[in-house]
Formats: C-alpha cells, sequence, structure tokens
C-alpha cells in the first residue's frame, strides 16, 4: 500500500464514508480488501489494463494498493445510496445531525447514526437525546457511558442486559440444562412411540426407557407418567426409570401413584420401588399426610386414603411410622345419607351425633377400625397384634421405648 499526501485509508465496510471532516464530498466507491477491511474513495487509474495497482483519492489524500490487496468492489446497498444522495443537503448543525441520525437509525446504517450522534456531543456535549442513544447515562451529575460503568463494577453484557460473571454462569447452566431436556423429550416420546406403534421396535425402546439414568430425563418421565389415559403398561415402565434417579421430586411422585394411581398394580409397582429406594422423605411424607386425619373428622371417602397410606408404610418396613399409624387405627369419619335410605352396617356412629341437614338428609359421625392400618403395625412391630385396642398399641411402644435403667456402682475404693 502506498500512501500520499501523508494520509491512508483502510476501514471496515461502511464506516468509512461518513468518517471524515468533508462531508459534502461523497465517495465514489468501496473497495474491499483481501485482509478484511475496506476503502472508499474515486479511483484515478480507471483505463489501465491489465490492472496492477488501484490508485484511489480519498477525503484523506490519495492511497494507492497493488491489485493483489484489492478482492474487489462492494456494491453500494439501496441505504447508502441514499445517504450519499441526502448527506449534502442537511445542514452541518445540531438539528441537520440529528435528522441524519435518525433516518439513518430507520435505514439500518448504524456507523452513519453513530457518527452523526457525535457530531451533535462536538457542537453540544450535554445533548441528553445523543448521550443517551450513544450509551451514556447520568451518575452522579456526569455523563458516564454505561458500559464503561458497569464493566469497572465486574458485569458483562448477556443477552442484551447486564449481568455479574456468576449470574451468567447460571444462566448458561440452566440453558443447557434445558437443551438435555429437550433432548431427553425428544428421545424418550419417541420410544414412547415405538412402544405403542412399532411392534419390532417395542422391546428395544422398553429396555430403552428402563435403563435412563440421567437425572435431567425426570421431568419428562414425571410428565408422561401423569398424563390423562396413558397405558398402564407404560406408566410402570416410566417408574422402573424415575425409582433409579436422584431427587425428592422424584420420591414425591413414587408416593403419589402407590397412593393414588387408578390402576392397582401401578400402585404396587410404586410401592415396591419406594421400598428399593430407601428414601427417608417417603416415610416422612406419608406420615405428615397421615397426621391430618388423627383426631380429626373427615369425610368417609377419605378412609380410603388411610388405609392406602398403611399398606405403603408397611411395604416400607419403617418403624418410625408406628406412631402415626396407632394414632389413625382407628378414625372418625361423616357420611351424609338420605333419611328412610340405608346406612352402611360398617360404618358405626356410636360415639358421634348427627346433624341434620333439613328435612331430607342427616349427617352421621362415626369410628372405622382401619384394616391395614392394623395389619401394618403388626408387620412393623415384628408380629405383635393389640388389633384395634389404640391403646394397648400405645402401652406395648411405650414399653419397648422405655430407657434402659442406668446402673450406679457405689462401692468405694478402700
Amino acid at each position: 500500500m502506498k500512501v500520499r499526501n501523508g494520509y491512508a485509508c483502510v476501514a471496515w465496510v461502511g464506516c468509512v464514508a461518513v468518517w471524515g471532516p468533508l462531508l459534502a464530498q461523497t465517495p465514489d466507491q468501496t473497495y474491499r480488501l483481501f485482509n478484511g477491511g475496506s476503502v472508499t474513495g474515486r479511483l484515478l487509474n480507471p483505463e489501465e489494463q491489465p490492472r496492477t495497482e488501484y490508485a484511489l483519492q480519498t477525503r484523506w489524500g490519495t492511497v494507492t494498493f497493488s491489485a493483489a490487496q484489492v478482492a474487489g468492489p462492494v456494491e453500494k446497498s439501496e441505504a447508502e445510496l441514499w445517504y450519499e444522495a441526502n448527506l449534502p443537503k442537511e445542514p452541518l448543525d445540531v438539528e441537520g445531525h440529528l435528522r441524519m441520525a435518525e433516518e439513518c437509525a430507520a435505514r439500518g446504517l448504524e456507523a452513519q447514526r453513530v457518527y452523526h450522534l457525535e457530531q451533535v456531543l462536538r457542537l453540544a456535549p450535554d445533548h441528553p437525546q445523543a448521550r443517551r442513544e450513544l450509551g451514556y447515562s447520568r451518575i452522579n451529575d456526569q455523563w458516564v457511558r454505561t458500559d464503561l460503568w458497569y464493566r469497572s463494577r465486574g458485569y458483562v453484557r448477556f443477552k442484551g442486559s447486564w449481568k455479574l460473571p456468576q449470574e451468567v454462569m447460571l444462566a448458561q447452566e440452566e440453558e443447557e440444562r434445558k437443551q438435555i431436556q429437550k433432548r431427553w423429550n425428544d428421545q424418550i416420546r419417541l420410544w414412547r412411540q415405538w412402544v405403542l406403534r412399532v411392534p419390532e421396535r417395542a422391546q428395544a425402546a422398553a429396555n430403552q426407557l428402563r435403563a435412563i439414568e440421567d437425572p435431567a430425563a425426570a421431568p419428562v418421565l414425571i410428565q408422561l407418567l401423569n398424563e390423562r389415559n396413558e397405558p398402564a403398561a407404560l406408566r410402570r415402565i416410566y417408574l422402573e426409570a424415575l425409582a433409579k434417579l436422584p431427587g425428592t421430586a422424584v420420591t414425591q411422585e413414587l408416593v403419589k401413584h402407590a397412593l393414588a394411581d387408578p390402576d392397582a398394580q401401578v400402585r404396587e409397582d410404586a410401592a415396591r420401588l419406594l421400598a428399593q429406594r430407601a428414601d427417608p422423605n417417603a416415610v416422612k411424607l406419608l406420615i405428615r399426610s397421615l397426621k391430618k386425619f388423627a383426631g380429626e373428622v373427615t369425610p368417609i371417602e377419605e378412609n380410603v386414603a388411610v388405609n392406602q397410606m398403611a399398606r405403603v408404610l408397611g411395604v416400607l418396613k419403617s418403624p418410625e411410622a408406628i406412631p402415626a399409624l396407632i394414632d389413625v387405627l382407628v378414625t372418625r369419619h361423616k357420611k351424609t345419607v338420605s333419611l328412610g335410605g340405608g346406612i352402611n352396617p360398617t360404618f358405626s356412629s356410636g360415639g358421634g351425633g348427627g346433624l341434620s341437614l333439613g328435612n331430607s338428609s342427616r349427617t352421621l359421625v362415626g369410628d372405622v377400625e382401619n384394616a391395614a392400618v392394623r395389619d401394618a403395625l403388626v408387620v412393623l412391630s415384628g408380629g405383635a397384634n393389640f388389633g384395634f385396642d389404640s391403646a394397648a398399641w400405645r402401652r406395648w411402644y411405650e414399653e419397648q421405648h422405655k430407657p434402659l435403667p442406668t446402673t450406679f456402682d457405689l462401692r468405694r475404693d478402700p
């Protein structure tokens, strides 16, 4: 590259057209250089054939490049042609530069927009609009570049906002987690389709589902497990996969299906898998759920839940649950019946009165003996059986947990 008149002009495409003091002189052509830059100017040797060099008259002087340095001319966009045609028409004052900046923004000419805003600040250093659009903020009564202010305090730019590096790391980890979950969602749903609709692939797909070990797959397995009308056979496979994955959410899901899945075999599988999982949180969750029935009057329909929780606790074989089970060995429930209608003989109203609900129905309150609770107590106690006698069960439990007597040797050394 040869330089004349003490000036050289090598810049990025789109910028050279506006960087210079003589705004009224419009460059003729921009040339792209092989090194990634560009230069704008009027070609002084257009007739040279074959071309060995490009001699250009730029705003800063004359510059010459060898032909090997120039990739070729850059075609000007419609916006750039508009800019060259309208630039000489605007006055070089604050209002003229602002108008050009607004038009450049509308036409996507970012470098030109910045140039005109900078010219506004050259003429009016405190111009608020130009300051704001160039990224300045008013801090401590001074104009400060917002990006420099944030960077000086350790912030980095991330997806359009300023964040601390720790926040960026967490956001990136969360994004990666979502991407992994999406891949699992696609893969698991594909295997599901094979199990349901591709007989020759069904067994292999079922084995793939059972073999899942990545915790990131848990959300989609839980979602599918709870979808309406999902076949029981598939729900059992999802439970097998989930049971190997860590996390309280997985344990809660197993407990939920052990208690309330509409299919008896799925309930049984969930309880068995909970026992294999040996997560103490499962027992604690069941105990908390049982406690709401102790000493309370609940609808008779909820008695099913009491007994099912007891069955699961019996499978889990955790003696920790014995006190909670004793408290619900006999529970109180209410049942609304029509006057003149039959009353279930297994529902005793002894110890409780009725509440009239008008002339046509009555609510009866009575005690219900819970056989599944008794059976669980027999299992957890190692074979003790006091039937439905809650007081006897409590005496037995207190006796089993009575502190050992402490003996003291009161003899003194001679």
